[in-house]
């Protein structure tokens, strides 16, 4: 029998009938956009992370660009990203009528403290930094955040891979300009479409939403608008779905404690962060035979996901002339994700383990 990357259809029969529940008491009010559940789900994010303005948005995507556009920066001046990262980071700095800037990364696959100190101190334009949490790790924010106010660039968090990352001695919302939340079905709080959120404390949710809707402000036009608004269906989908995340979150740290104790010596993994109370979310390893790896896992029915086969600067659309970013050019192509979902069984997850090792 095979074993699922993800556990989409289980987690849909899970809450079968409170999803299809909220779905047709959204249908029959005919209300898709304007519908209560959708500031009800805005209220929810905004007390998650410690009364910030929120405001829903169509994608993880979508809610980056408007951080970016909340902003105000320079047109054509650079943002910095790390390399290792999904290409919508990347495609949301262009989005927003500026350019990507790729950074290389630490022993915790996150944007490198050191380089990104570097760059500011040698590069010229650069008016923001996208600090990107992955695998639901994220950077110390408490060192970024007096880096880049020294600089006097703004500090963004791609949170799309966390939800609800707590620090040990502060909020993240509190170190950074804006954090960009994603709700894509395959995250650890995923609707049942694209959908995100956009979460700050230095902008209204006036000022949010003239960018997430078509510019309005006080009855004027005054910003170009982007449509970019949360629909009320996915709001209600999420508000269901958070009932049952704490205990989701917990059953995947389970799992991502056994896996890094049982590869700790036989793959690379990005280290643990132990600053913060991580969101365990696919779980990655980077090893020398990954196609061998691969054919093992497809021969025993276990699926799995083959995670930034390139960084993002190799890409033709941000390809650079000189590779300044030698680890996750080193990384990219040699990571695997394994299983990592609340669903498995303890049986299916030492199989996993089981074979990786014999691949290995």
């Amino acid at each position: 029998m095979s074993i699922s990357f993800y556990n989409l259809k289980e987690q849909f029969e899970d809450q079968r009938h409170e999803l299809l529940q909220t779905i047709l008491h959204v249908s029959e009010s005919g209300q898709y956009f304007n519908h209560p559940m959708v500031e009800k789900f805005e209220s929810l994010v905004s007390h998650l992370y410690d009364g910030a303005s929120c405001a829903g948005t169509s994608s993880g995507t979508a809610a980056l660009t408007i951080a970016l556009q909340l902003a105000n920066l320079p047109k054509n001046s650079k943002v910095v990203i790390p390399a290792l990262t999904y290409i919508a980071t990347a495609n949301a700095v262009v989005a927003a009528g500026l350019q990507p800037y790729c950074v290389d990364i630490d022993k915790y696959w996150l944007l490198n403290y050191n380089h990104l100190k570097h760059t500011l101190d040698t590069e010229q334009d650069i008016s923001a930094v996208i600090a990107v949490d992955l695998y639901g790790q994220g950077v110390d924010l408490s060192l970024f955040k007096p880096l880049c106010d020294y600089y006097n660039v703004k500090l963004i968090v791609d949170a799309a891979q966390s939800f609800e990352i707590y620090y040990d001695h502060y909020h993240q919302i509190d170190f950074c300009d804006s954090v960009a939340l994603s709700f894509n079905p395959l995250k650890n709080l995923g609707a049942l479409a694209n959908a995100g959120a956009v979460v700050s404390k230095n902008y209204t949710v006036d000022q949010m939403k003239a960018f997430t809707h078509q510019g309005k402000q006080n009855n004027d036009c005054s910003i170009p608008g982007n449509n970019f608004r949360i629909d009320a269906t996915q709001a209600a989908v999420l508000l269901v779905k958070y009932e049952r995340f704490a205990d989701a979150m917990n059953r995947k740290n389970v799992i991502s404690y056994y896996y890094r104790s049982e590869f700790e010596k036989l793959a690379v993994m990005p280290y643990k962060i132990e600053y913060a109370t991580p969101t365990n979310y696919v779980f990655p390893i980077a090893v020398k035979n990954p196609e061998t790896v691969k054919t093992f896992l497809g021969l025993h029915n276990i699926q799995f996901a083959s995670h930034y086969e390139k960084p993002v600067h190799h890409y033709s659309a941000y390809k650079t002339d000189v590779d300044r970013c030698e680890f996750a050019s080193a990384l990219a192509g040699k990571i695997i994700s394994l299983p990592n979902h609340w669903h498995l069984s303890d049986n299916q997850v030492t199989q996993i383990v089981e074979v990786v090792k014999k691949a290995l």
